[in-house]
């Protein structure tokens, strides 16, 4: 018997429908890969099963009974439990807090007291599971987003939930935390529980999948073994074509002699001492684990970040960027790593989050609404964003979307050194593949883009040269295209320098 079983889920928003007629099975001890495009209706169905979107018709089977998944607490309490992409977890509350919320223990019958020592140790033995440490004791905005990523799946291992639905759970993680979260996932698969886990990275699909789902613009593609679909086969099924990006050879010709930024001695809370230029045209990619520092240099030059000692020139101009508005004046932008906590503004529209940093750049007191609609139009039209019109709310996009509406941004304000930080996380391979090809287009027409991701895989095909770091220092250099650059040289850097 199938742990849960949905028939013909059929959902619309604003008149526009988003699944049609999907079917969805997961049975005990199964791990489902979830997979497609964005917005291809993965979130929208896990919402559904999680009862945030309680509005679907057709028919959802817990058990082999019919049930009415109207509202999360009614998902919750037939053992459904989603670990969102963008963490479900209270800021101000310490782990132990976050992991109990809701399943407090108490001293006693009388429930007058909790226990915190119990609860305490229950989260260290779950915690274990992966590996590492946590101070339980501090506010959880104050931790790693790998750190919180581990507290969001204790708290719905201590909920006690025999289906999990796992979103973008190993984004934020580096190898060895993936490694523990594997193993925990496939531990948990062996006690009998069913797992959804949706992903963009198509390696796991094969390291801990048992089958795999996939949709395609709302609607059934295929269900399979992982064991009978070959990667190639699977990017097909989600995509309708092969868009698998290759690096070009010749792709740094247009890089040019002009020095775009240098940065002398800079220093701050987590570098030491950096030294660094980029020409016009170049794109650079800066290797790094969590914490290696790599955020830091594009946060400290976007005036995000206190610099303590240093200098940075653009173009040849010392500027000093002690906020982001000098920062886009002086020339240089910057896409956080969380798009929606520090890139965009999402009760406002498409429109709006296009516009807004060249209205700052410009100093414009009166924006035209004509003006902003034409330029919005353009970018939607230009990078192929899925949305009903630039007066949607940006919040409703899905994540590839409202990356590229974030790209459109800087592209509009005509900054010369675009910084970006994990800028295709939590983003499928089809609009993966388009954004690399804006960022190509954009060096060619002479931009200086600085990426800074974990993912390797992505410095070697965007990169025209590759810094790798560690504690807050450069350690390497190489040359992207020379026999000297490879994977594992990059890999050992990040994770090893020090040793």
């Amino acid at each position: 018997m199938s742990l849960i079983e949905a028939k013909k889920i059929n959902i619309s928003f604003s008149g526009i429908q988003i699944l049609h007629d999907v079917d969805f099975t997961l049975e005990p001890g199964e791990i489902n890969c979830l997979l497609g495009e964005n917005g291809a209706g993965k979130s929208t169905l896990i919402k559904v099963l999680t009862g945030i979107n309680s509005h679907y018709s057709g028919q959802v089977l817990v058990d082999g009974k019919l049930v009415e998944l109207r509202s999360p607490r009614a998902a919750i309490e037939c053992g459904i439990y989603a670990v969102q992409q963008h963490r479900d977890l209270a800021p101000s509350l310490n782990a132990v807090e976050n992991m109990f919320l809701g399943n407090e223990l108490y001293m006693g019958k009388s429930k007058q007291k909790l226990d915190f020592q119990k609860m305490t140790n229950i989260a260290k033995e779950n915690i274990a599971r992966f590996g590492i440490e946590i101070d339980l004791q501090t506010p959880v905005k104050n931790l790693k987003l790998s750190e919180q990523g581990v507290i969001a799946i204790c708290k719905a291992l201590i909920a006690n939930s025999k289906i999990l639905l796992i979103d973008e759970a190993s984004a934020p993680l580096d190898d060895s935390e993936r490694l523990a979260l594997y193993e925990a996932l496939q531990q948990l698969a062996k006690e009998g529980k069913g797992i959804v886990y949706i992903t963009h990275h198509l390696d796991e699909v094969y390291r801990i999948g048992t089958t795999i789902t996939i949709l395609r613009d709302g609607r059934n593609v295929i269900k399979v073994g992982v064991d009978q679909l070959k990667k190639a086969d699977l990017v097909h099924h989600m995509t309708g074509e092969a868009k698998l990006y290759e690096r070009d050879a010749s792709a740094a010709s247009h890089i040019t002699d002009n020095v775009a930024i240098e940065i002398n001695g800079l220093n701050s809370k987590d570098l030491e001492d950096i030294n660094l230029s980029v020409r016009t045209g170049e794109i650079l990619g800066i290797a790094g684990l969590e914490g290696s520092g790599k955020d830091s240099i594009g946060r400290c030059c976007f005036g995000a970040e206190k610099i303590t000692s240093g200098t940075i020139k653009i173009n040849g101009k010392p500027v000093e960027p002690r906020s982001p508005i000098q920062a886009i004046i002086s020339g240089i932008g910057l896409v956080p790593n969380d798009r929606k906590k520090a890139g965009l503004m999402l009760c406002r529209n498409i429109k709006d989050n296009i516009t807004i940093s060249t209205i700052n750049k410009r100093k414009k007191r009166l924006v035209s609404d004509i003006w902003a609609e034409k330029v919005a139009s353009k970018y939607i039209k230009q990078l192929l964003i899925k949305c009903c019109g630039s007066h949607q709310l940006i919040e409703y996009l899905s994540g590839g979307n409202q990356q590229k509406a974030l790209i459109a941004r800087w592209i509009e304000t005509d900054v010369d050194v675009l910084f970006m930080i994990e800028p295709t996380e939590g983003i499928d391979i089809g609009a993966r593949s388009d954004l690399y090809a804006v960022f190509k287009e954009l060096a060619q027409k002479g931009k200086t883009l600085i990426v800074a991701t974990s993912d390797i895989d992505e410095l070697m095909t965007l990169s025209d040269r590759i810094i790798t770091m560690y504690q807050g220092k450069i350690v390497n250099e190489y040359i992207n295209g020379d026999s000297n650059t490879t994977k594992k040289k990059i890999l050992e850097d990040i994770l090893s320098a020090a040793s």
